[in-house]
């Protein structure tokens, strides 16, 4: 709300960097926590499996933010000490020539982001599979076997690669392993098809007999017609299905085939090692994921609910806050009120300053009616210096600075 019975200060629309800024890391929060929920840690018979994920901070010049701070700290502690009243006629003022203007716009104090370096590193994930100890001494054994008989290895070799060599499958034969598959997808095809349509023909000429058709006539030889042609369609189908189905049934025969020729050499192995390692077999995971916060459509209905709230407010409190405009003159010059809070009761907030400070409604407890001012201690918080606290303890506000 502002001064002088005017409309209260609408809200400020939401900063579409900050709110980019904010959406962005609401998503990369998302996506870490559905990493998380679909990565877990798995701890199985044969060993375990856990994942690690570590992000490089962002980094800053600690050295010159101190600094910068310290600055700023000994600035303000010099402006409050030139802001010190002098006592005069009627009460406490401030200097002739004081710059009230120039001691209310404060500097900002500096904040760490405003000496960042750099920003936060992308995620980094590191997968980690620990063997259990049983299957840990079975691969170190078979390391050690594997150093000590490389020579006999590479004798035995020779003997399995010819072995290998000797049984690679002629174009011959995988023609014959399609024949194959063709044949047998077919038969079985067939196989439930003859039953199906005989049943259908001897259902069909019940039926034409129960009609009074008699073989021979035009309505018995179309009906007969279109259930050949459905059957002749059906078996169609079965043969195109198998012309289709019998490479890959060609091609399991043949990896079949070369297990087998891979046999040898698998032997060979669990000759030399003793043992095979087994490494940890893992549950699969269902993919779980949480639906990602809309952080931009969040702030502009906040934005659109404040908006809302202004408008609402306008026509309400427009010349709430005539008193605080009277203080015996103009406030142009400097005018000096008690405002403290503990000299008042029946407080109640009103508005706004249009620098931002919360206006009350309030009585004081010495008397004279309903007026209308700031609070000396939220006042000192942001601008200690247009704070005065009088011998008796009480705290007075120069609304010089605050209006």
């Amino acid at each position: 709300m502002s001064l002088g019975g005017s409309s209260p200060s609408a809200p400020a629309a939401p900063d579409p960097n900050t709110t980019a800024q904010a959406q962005t890391q609401s998503n990369k929060e998302t996506a870490q926590y559905n990493f998380g929920l679909n990565n877990p840690n798995y701890n199985t018979p044969y060993g375990n499996l856990t994942y690690n994920q570590t992000q490089k901070g962002a980094t800053y010049d600690q050295a010159a933010y101190d600094k910068a701070l310290a600055t700023w700290q000994q600035a303000q502690q010099a402006q409050q000490s030139a802001s010190q009243p002098i006592r005069g006629r009627g009460g406490y003022i401030f200097p002739a020539g004081y710059n009230q203007s120039a001691q209310a716009a404060s500097t900002p104090m500096p904040t760490l982001d405003q000496f960042k370096l750099s920003d936060a590193g992308n995620p980094q994930v590191t997968a980690n599979v620990t063997l259990a100890p049983a299957q840990q001494a079975l691969l170190d054994a078979n390391n050690k076997q594997s150093l000590g008989l490389a020579d006999t290895g590479n004798q035995l070799l020779s003997q399995v690669q010819k072995s290998i060599l000797s049984q690679q499958p002629t174009p011959q034969d995988i023609n014959s392993l399609t024949q194959q598959g063709r044949d047998a997808y077919y038969k079985q095809q067939t196989a439930l098809l003859d039953p199906q349509y005989q049943k259908m023909q001897a259902q069909q000429n019940a039926q034409l007999a129960n009609q009074g058709i008699t073989a021979g006539s035009e309505a018995y030889n179309n009906a007969q017609s279109e259930l050949g042609r459905q059957r002749d369609y059906a078996y169609g189908q079965a043969q195109n299905n198998a012309i289709t189905q019998a490479p890959q049934y060609a091609q399991s025969l043949f990896a079949l085939n070369s297990q087998q020729q891979l046999q040898p050499l698998n032997e060979l192995n669990a000759l030399r090692s003793g043992s095979q390692v087994t490494m940890p077999q893992l549950p699969q995971q269902t993919p779980t994921t949480m639906a990602g916060t809309n952080t931009a459509g969040i702030a502009n209905q906040a934005y659109q609910n404040q908006l809302g709230l202004y408008n609402s407010q306008v026509g309400q409190n427009s010349s709430s806050m005539n008193g605080l405009m009277s203080l015996g003159g103009s406030l142009g010059a400097a005018a000096i009120m008690a405002s403290d809070r503990r000299l008042k009761k029946n407080i109640r907030k009103i508005g706004k300053t249009p620098s931002g400070f919360n206006v009350y409604e309030f009585e004081y407890k010495s008397g004279g009616g309903k007026q209308t001012g700031v609070m000396a201690q939220e006042i000192e918080k942001i601008i200690p210096n247009a704070v005065i606290t009088m011998p008796n303890g009480y705290k007075t506000v120069n609304y010089a600075m605050v209006v």
